[in-house]
């Protein structure tokens, strides 16, 4: 049986991500166990957080073409211009929601014969996510939240994750922050919730209920809750809220975020959303009660669930302001506005440790499992497209991509 020849991809999106899924030790680690079955080659690459060289000490070829691999791993899209034909590629496709400036990603890949396996759908028999990056989004995510507080009530000045080589170096900046007495909200219990906790914690601040925090309207101390799609959401006609029936029957629950709405300063927004479920607040529930000012917003779904959203912004300027009478986008930081941070790619400014945590999974479950069986049910679920045609499950992406549907 030929060894199955694993290439990894160099990241080719503007601005640059400087992530891996298979950092040089682990791709050694992975090998050890593995190396009977698979061979690992690295693309070179000029902005990978673990330079060439660090792959070359482990073993691992640095090649200028990975066209003789049959697997290719990556984190973020492929241009277009750069899939290579009749090969695998697991990846973060962005198209599973007609994301529009990833239609021509999705041609190409039906156009080049290309097997699309998307991590966001490598799901175990629970439905849970089995690979990802949201605990980083997360981290990333509640630090910004961290830096607003420290702007909007002029409290300190702390620096971005990215200007340190790791998370270590960035938890030894919380101690000297004196944060003021506010309320934090983080919305989902999931990954990125787990992760917003663990900045939030590390920074001292303590975690209260959920109903300690909607009956206490002053602060003596900074504290935080949690809430998930339970408290968000309620059925219209009273039934008892239930997971699977929301997910199943969206358009049966209404909004029940209004009471929030009057009891949190600083909102870190990292749940789930889809257009087919009903949005948090619109633009009518934003009135004189209305209390939140900084919204470290994760999920980033532009005119989603929040009606702030207008767009995506950079780690180089990350901040905007909307204007809460004319909802027109202006300066962050000032009376009468609330302040938004909707960076869509967090992980990747604590790119080193977001790459050991993805790269473990990858080593040790995926690709072993991969070798294994390649059409094993955790892949063939997660194939959007293959051999010129989608899968069934996406055939609703069909008219999307020939542009019969905006």
């Amino acid at each position: 049986m030929a060894k199955l020849k694993i290439g990894i991809l160099r990241e080719r999106k503007t601005p640059p991500d400087y992530r891996t899924p298979l950092p040089p030790r682990l791709a050694r680690r992975f090998l050890n166990t593995w190396g009977d079955h698979a061979e690992v080659y690295a693309e070179r690459s000029p902005t990978r957080c673990f330079p060439d060289e660090e792959y070359r000490r482990e073993g691992i070829p640095v090649v200028d073409s990975l066209t003789h691999c049959d697997l290719l791993i990556g984190v973020k899209e492929v241009p277009p211009p750069f899939f290579i034909p009749d090969k695998t590629y697991m990846i973060f496709s962005h198209t599973i929601k007609k994301q529009p400036y990833n239609r021509e990603l999705l041609r190409t890949v039906l156009t080049r014969r290309v097997r699309l396996i998307d991590y966001e759908l490598l799901k175990d028999s629970e439905g849970r996510r089995v690979v990802g990056f949201g605990v980083f989004a997360g981290m990333v995510g509640a630090h910004y939240a961290l830096i607003m507080i420290g702007k909007r009530w002029r409290a300190y000045e702390l620096p971005q994750a990215r200007t340190f080589h790791s998370y270590e170096e960035v938890r030894a900046q919380y101690p000297a922050l004196v944060i003021p007495p506010l309320k934090i909200l983080v919305t989902g219990r999931g990954r990125v919730g787990q992760g917003a906790e663990r900045v939030l914690q590390d920074a001292g601040i303590e975690k209260i209920s959920v109903d300690a925090f909607l009956s206490r309207d002053a602060v003596d101390r900074p504290v935080y809750t949690v809430i998930s799609s339970a408290e968000l959401y309620r059925h219209r006609q009273g039934r008892p809220f239930e997971h699977a029936h929301f997910y199943a029957h969206p358009e049966e629950y209404e909004s029940a975020f209004k009471p929030f709405l009057r009891t949190t300063d600083v909102l870190i927004h990292g749940i789930y959303w889809e257009p087919r479920y009903p949005r948090l607040l619109t633009r009518d529930d934003v009135d004189d009660a209305f209390r939140i000012r900084s919204i470290s917003d994760i999920s980033v779904d532009i005119d989603g669930s929040l009606p702030f959203t207008f767009r995506a912004t950079t780690p180089e300027d990350p901040f905007y302001g909307v204007d809460l009478r004319t909802f027109e986008e202006t300066a962050p930081f000032q009376t009468g506005v609330v302040d938004m941070m909707t960076i869509d790619n967090l992980p990747n400014e604590l790119p080193r440790d977001a790459s050991e945590a993805f790269g473990k999974v990858m080593a040790e479950k995926i690709l072993p499992r991969f070798i294994q069986n390649p059409h094993d049910r955790l892949f063939t679920q997660a194939t959007i497209a293959d051999a010129g045609r989608l899968t069934p499950p996406f055939a609703y992406l069909s008219d999307w991509v020939a542009g019969r549907e905006a």
